[in-house]
This record gives structure tokens, C-alpha cells and sequence, in this order.
């Protein structure tokens, strides 16, 4: 007869290591020290962070909302030097604290100050809902800090403190911050002052790409980015979107200030002693701005409500401008009131800017409501424009133009164009309806253009192609369109304008039609006019097709998991908005190129690894602004290492994780488990199964199965006989590769008699 028997390797050795008093102690050890450190309860500050010591080489790094509100511990001068990493997307939930302290902001002293970067990931959920906050946000303040690439979504603040106050997404109040690439969606709300990403910036701060699409209101002062700013502040490649409201909140009351500012950009920029206040470069907005109170002063603008001394190039708005009900009004499709500002290649393109006031002024302009010893070079306006003053007495005054409602204490305009039709109405006194400017009072106009109807309708009306009432006002090389209409109390008076003037200034009539002045005018007429068009053609600004929102900075994919034969050619994708360059900081993984610019791509390849152990590396994208992205790198070496990792908890000792050790003594080898896909921390009886199978000629032979660890790729499964125990032959190598199962039919019969033939496994690493 035969006997069939199957042996396991190397048991007696292993058997002995694992009863060893030295392993039994050490293991011991370890578990106390487990279940130490899972009695110590978690505690805010450092331990919230998932590591990192705070500098710029190893910053703290924040993956959760614990760690995020730990940063309320780093606020103040102390902390200054420190530097903090998002290293995931954040969900917050609940209501939010607001990080730093709102007392003492002015100097910084509950303000955070060190950096945080956000890596492009995103916080959602920041919800502010108080009315015991002075200053609600994400952050209640920030003085000298450094913030980059961080995405708020889903935000709803709303401060309610009935004192001066201020409410923004990101930052209730900074001062001298840098922010860089940040962007934030949701409401804003505040009963004095908000902005879309900050409510009050004290001055010095600097905005690079940033954006805010939020619906904002205040009752004094709303912005669709900022709520209000201060001297020396600027805004680089900036936007906002949604929508603005400026009204009078019930039962708040303010005996000295009954005057409301909004802006789709900013609310308000105060007067400079000397120099420029704040500028705004590459900047656009697309807010819906309105106010809706008739008891109060209400000045909105499209980009800004006010700004003295401010300096504007490139920027451009194109949403709606509504003052609904007010006492007075000033509103104008990029600035509603505007002091010693310049406005260069700026454009306002709303569909409409209207006032309706019930008291004294309404003043509306497709560009600015009210300007002031400023300058504009190359703008335009495309809106249409309404002023309406309702009252039936007094000095009642309704001024409206297609680029300039008002014009006082001089001003120049040079290369500018308003286009969109022009309406002034007012219940009593004086209606002044200016293709171009409404009321002059001292400015300069060169190379203008007007192409809108003008329309003026009050007891005494001023209409004219560029000017309705002018001055001491300087005009040379203008044009009004000559197809468009001008009239007064609904009287065509456009014939008169066409008589001896290419300026095309003013021409005035009284209640009774009898004309003042009559001015003609000339739109590309003959070769010396700077407006060649044809009637309904605007002139383009190069910069307009440009704007666009914020692109997050992204690499695809984030992490490479590569074989430890190598690759070559693996493909990564860029998405950014200018240039990139790539650094690698493993020396086996070499990137193909090393810069780009806008949406790329670029290969990476590594060499094999020769090592038993895995490794890892990264590479680093950058912008020349400071923008980076990882792209994390891992490479196998064995596998049999990344079984042990993967097998075996934290600890434990390597000779118990070595390939012929046996950690719970049951003779078979941790070799044996890798290969067989085994619980090396569980004792097992037969690896192998064997039986007698019937084959299809009559005969018997034996059948030896087992499992397969198809991660085992470094191993090779073998079958062995012997007829006595001590000599073994191989018989067979098997083939296991992507496989769960192997079955061994062993080609020898199965004989009667004495005769014995054993079979056993074997297992050999590669």
C-alpha cells in the first residue's frame, strides 16, 4: 500500500524561536505601550496637527477640523514664524469659531500672523451665525499673515452685532496680509460692513488671484470681494460674482450716518492723505448691485462704490447697478462716486445703472455717478442709464450721462466712450442728460465719444450729444454719434446740434423749448475724427477676452504606485494658469521635462529597484508665485516586505517577521503564509490538502491542492516527492501567476503493495 503523508518546513527551529522568553517579553511590551498611549486623550494644539514642528521646513499639517481650529492657539506676534499645510479637503460641522481673537485687531494682537497654505484643498461648510462677534469669518482677523490657495465652499456668515462690525468668508478684518490664490463661495452677511472674501482690509494687504462669488449685504457697506479698504492695499488678476445689497436693516439706527456704500468689487476706499490709496490691476466683477431704502444716501457702483486716490487699470464690470427707493443716489456702472482717481483701459458694461430717488439728487453714469479731479484714459461704458428724481419740490436734481453723471472740481477724459441710451427725469428743477457727461463742472474731454439717444425731461432741461450742462468745461476732438437722438420733454432738439461744432458739447432748452446753445458734433466722419466705427460697433479692450475666474492649480494624478521593474513614460497632467516648472526630489524618478506653462503635461520615469525594501519620492510643481503641488512617488521592492507591513502591527520585533520564522508555533514558516495568502498571526493546521482521485483510464493518482497568494509575485510554488522521508526529487514547478488556487495531479499511478511515494510543497523566494 501506499502511504501519503505531507510535510511542513522547518518547524522545530521556528517552533523554539517563538517560545523564546526574549520574544514573549518583548511583545509583552509593546502591548502595554499600545494601550498606554490609547488612554492619553486628545488635546488641542500641536497634537491636532498630523505632524510638522511649525517651520517652513517642516510645517504643521492640518488634515481634519480639529487641526484647523488649532490654529486659534497660534495667533498674536509669538507665532509669527509659523507655517501651517492643509493636507486634505476639511468638512466642517456645526457652527464655526472664528479663528483669532476679534478684540485688538487694529494692532494685531488676536490676529493670526504666520503662513497657511492651502494646497488647492477645499474648506466647506463654514458657518458663522452670531450676534455676539464683532468680526465673523473663518478668521477673525489677520495681521501680517500669509494666506495661498485655499477654496472655501459653502459658506454662510452672518453677523448681527449691532455696532460697527465686520463680516467676510475668509477674514472679517486684515492688515498687511498677503492673500494668493484663494477663492470662496456662499453668503455674507452683516448689519455694518462685509465683503465676499474680507470685510475690512486695514491697509497694506495684497490680493493675487483671488475670488469671491457670494451673495453679499450689509447696511452700510457691501462688497462683492472687500467690504472696505485702506491706504496702500492692491488687488493683482482679482474677481467677484453674485450679488450685492446695501439697505437699512429694521431697527438699526445710526443718528450721524445715514449713508449706505456698495460695490461688485469694493464698498468703500477712503480719502489718502497724499499718494495712491489702494490699486486694482486685472480685476473684474460681475455682481448685480442694489440698495432699496428711501430714508437713506445710497452710492453703489458696479466695481466700486467710492474710492479717493485709487488706481485702476484693466478692470472691468459688467453687472447691473439698481438704487430702487433712496433720499439721494449715486451709481455708476464701474464707480458710483470717485475722488483724485485714475481709471486706465477700464470698462463697465452692465446692462443697466439707474436711480430713483424720492428727495433731493439722483445722479447715474454708465461708468462713474460722480466724479472728481480724476483721470480716465481709454474706458468705456455700454449701459443703459436712468436718473430719476421724484420730488415734486425743492432742489430737485436728476443727472445722468452715458459715461459720467457728474463731473466736478475739473477731471479729464481722454479716449473714452459711453454708449447706451441716457435718461434724466426729475419732478422739479433741473434734469441735465449728457451723451457722455450729464453735469460738467471745470473737466477736460479729448478724443471722446457718445453714441446712446439723450433724453431729458424736468422744469429746466440740459441735453447735448457729450455734455448737458458744461462749465468752464475744455472739449476738443469728440464725437456724438449722429444718428442718435437728443431730446428735451420728449422735443427732438438733435437738428441743432449739427450746426458749426465737431465737439458735439451741449445744447440746453427751458421748460418752453426755446433753445440756449446750439453745438454739432461728428462720429467718424472725416479722417480727423479718433472714432472710426460704424454706428453700433464698440471699440474692444484688449484685456476684457481674459478674464476669467481662478483655475485651481491641480496635478492628475497625485500619487504613482509603481512596479519594481521601473517605468518609463508615465504621463502626468497640469492644470494651471501660467507657467509651471517640475522638481524631483528622488534621484531614481526623473521627470522628461521641466517646465510648462498653462495646461500640460509632462512623463516621469523610474529605474527598477534592486532593493528587497520599497521606496519613496516626490516631485514637486511650482509657479513663480509660490503655488506647489506633490506628486507623491512610491515604488515596491519586495513584496514580501510590504506583506510584513501590511501582516504584522507596529513593533513587532523583525525576527518574528523574518521569511522562516514561525510567530505562533505551528510549524510552518511566515514563507510558507506569504506564499499561501495565511494569517501569519494565526495558527493553521495543513497548508496542503491531498487526495486519491479517480482518472478517466481507471486508474489512481494523487491530487495535492493549496491556496496562492497572487501578490506573492516573488516566490516560486514547487512539488517534491520521496520514497523515504530524506531523499526528495523535484517533480514539478508550477505555474501560479494571477492565480488563487494551484492543483498538482501527480503523473505517477498509484500502485498497490509496499511501495510509498510522499509528496510535499515547496516554497522558494526569487
Amino acid at each position: 500500500m501506499w502511504s501519503i503523508i505531507t510535510i511542513p518546513d522547518a518547524m522545530q527551529r521556528l517552533l523554539s524561536l517563538f517560545f523564546s522568553g526574549g520574544f514573549r517579553s518583548s511583545l509583552f511590551r509593546a502591548g502595554l505601550f499600545l494601550m498606554a498611549a490609547l488612554a492619553v486623550p486628545p488635546v488641542c494644539g500641536a497634537s491636532s496637527f498630523d505632524g510638522g514642528d511649525g517651520s517652513r521646513e517642516a510645517p504643521y499639517l492640518i488634515s481634519s477640523p480639529e487641526g484647523l481650529a488649532a490654529l486659534g492657539g497660534y495667533c498674536g506676534p509669538a507665532h509669527r514664524d509659523k507655517h501651517f499645510i492643509l493636507t486634505g479637503d476639511i468638512v466642517l460641522k456645526g457652527a464655526w469659531t472664528p479663528i483669532g481673537s476679534s478684540s485688538a485687531v487694529e494692532d494685531g494682537t488676536g490676529a493670526f500672523q504666520g503662513k497657511l497654505d492651502g494646497r488647492g484643498h477645499t474648506i466647506s461648510n463654514v458657518s458663522v451665525q452670531t450676534d455676539g462677534l464683532a468680526h465673523a469669518g473663518l478668521f477673525a482677523a489677520l495681521h501680517e499673515a500669509d494666506i495661498r490657495d485655499i477654496h472655501l465652499r459653502n459658506v454662510s456668515v452672518s453677523q448681527t452685532v449691532r455696532a460697527v462690525s465686520s463680516a467676510g468668508a475668509l477674514a472679517a478684518f486684515s492688515r498687511g496680509t498677503r492673500f494668493l490664490y484663494c477663492t470662496v463661495e456662499g453668503s455674507v452677511s452683516s448689519l455694518y460692513e462685509a465683503g465676499g472674501l474680507v470685510g475690512r482690509d486695514g491697509g497694506g494687504s495684497t490680493f493675487v488671484r483671488c475670488g469671491a462669488a457670494c451673495s453679499v449685504s450689509a447696511s452700510f457697506f457691501a462688497g462683492g470681494f472687500l467690504g472696505t479698504g485702506h491706504a496702500g492695499s492692491s488687488l493683482e488678476g482679482c474677481y467677484s460674482q453674485g450679488r450685492v445689497v446695501v439697505t437699512r436693516e429694521s431697527g438699526v439706527e445710526f443718528d450721524s450716518f445715514f449713508h449706505g456704500y456698495g460695490g461688485g468689487m469694493a464698498a468703500f476706499l477712503p480719502e489718502a492723505d497724499d499718494g495712491v490709496s489702494s490699486t486694482f490691476r486685472n480685476c473684474f466683477s460681475t455682481c448685480t448691485v442694489e440698495a432699496d431704502d428711501e430714508g437713506k444716501t445710497f452710492t453703489l457702483g458696479g466695481f466700486m462704490g467710492f474710492a479717493s486716490c485709487a488706481g485702476f487699470m484693466n478692470c472691468a464690470a459688467s453687472g447691473s447697478v439698481r438704487i430702487l427707493h433712496s433720499a439721494k443716489g449715486w451709481a455708476g456702472g464701474f464707480t458710483g462716486d470717485s475722488v483724485r482717481c485714475r481709471y486706465v483701459n477700464c470698462a463697465a458694461r452692465g446692462a443697466e445703472v439707474s436711480v430713483y430717488s424720492s428727495q433731493d439728487y439722483a445722479c447715474a453714469g454708465g461708468f462713474s455717478g460722480r466724479n472728481g479731479l480724476g483721470s480716465s484714459e481709454n474706458c468705456r461704458s455700454v449701459s443703459r442709464v436712468a436718473a430719476h428724481a421724484a420730488a415734486a419740490s425743492g432742489a430737485c436734481t436728476a443727472m445722468a450721462g452715458g459715461f459720467t453723471g457728474y463731473n466736478h472740481r475739473g477731471g479729464t477724459f481722454s479716449r473714452c466712450y459711453g454708449a447706451g441710451n441716457v435718461e434724466g427725469t426729475a419732478g422739479s428743477y433741473y434734469a441735465m442728460a449728457g451723451g457722455f457727461c450729464g453735469y460738467d463742472m471745470g473737466g477736460s474731454y479729448t478724443g471722446c465719444a457718445a453714441s446712446g439717444s439723450v433724453a431729458g425731461t424736468a422744469a429746466s432741461v440740459y441735453a447735448g450729444g457729450i455734455l448737458g450742462y458744461m462749465a468752464d468745461s475744455v472739449l476738443e476732438n469728440n464725437a456724438f454719434n449722429s444718428a442718435s437722438a437728443i431730446s428735451a420733454h420728449g422735443e427732438d432738439i438733435s437738428a441743432v446740434h449739427r450746426a458749426n461744432n465737431r465737439n458735439g458739447a451741449s445744447a440746453s432748452v427751458d421748460g418752453s423749448g426755446n433753445v440756449w446753445n446750439g453745438l454739432g458734433f461728428s462720429f467718424g466722419e472725416d479722417d480727423s475724427s479718433p472714432w472710426k466705427m460704424g454706428q453700433d460697433s464698440l471699440p474692444e479692450l484688449y484685456f476684457e477676452s481674459s478674464q476669467k475666474a481662478v483655475t485651481v492649480f491641480r496635478v492628475s494624478p497625485e500619487q504613482l504606485s509603481l512596479g519594481r521593474e521601473g517605468a518609463g513614460g508615465v504621463r502626468i497632467d497640469v492644470v494651471c494658469e501660467g507657467a509651471w516648472n517640475v522638481a524631483s526630489h528622488a534621484s531614481w524618478a526623473v521627470p522628461e521635462t521641466l517646465s510648462g506653462h498653462g495646461d500640460g503635461s509632462f512623463t516621469v520615469t523610474a529605474a527598477p529597484n534592486n532593493s528587497p525594501a520599497s521606496r519613496s519620492g516626490s516631485m514637486e510643481v511650482a509657479t513663480p508665485e509660490g503655488l506647489t503641488r506633490l506628486l507623491s512617488i512610491t515604488q515596491a521592492g519586495s513584496p514580501y516586505d510590504q506583506w510584513k507591513k501590511d501582516r504584522f502591527p507596529v513593533g513587532t520585533p523583525e525576527d518574528q517577521m523574518a521569511p522562516d520564522a514561525c510567530p505562533v508555533g505551528d510549524g510552518i514558516s511566515n514563507l510558507m503564509k506569504y506564499a499561501t495568502g495565511l494569517d501569519p498571526l494565526k495558527p493553521c493546521g495543513s497548508v496542503t490538502r491531498l487526495t486519491v482521485r479517480e482518472k478517466e483510464n481507471g486508474g489512481k493518482c494523487l491530487v495535492l491542492e493549496w491556496p496562492v497568494n497572487p501578490q506573492a509575485v516573488d516566490v516560486e510554488h514547487s512539488v517534491e516527492c520521496s520514497p523515504d522521508l530524506e531523499t526528495w526529487a523535484p517533480v514539478q514547478v508550477m505555474e501560479t501567476k494571477g492565480k488563487t488556487e494551484a492543483v498538482f495531479e501527480d503523473p505517477e499511478p498509484v500502485h498497490g503493495g509496499n511501495a510509498r511515494r510522499f509528496l510535499r510543497l515547496k516554497v522558494t523566494r526569487q
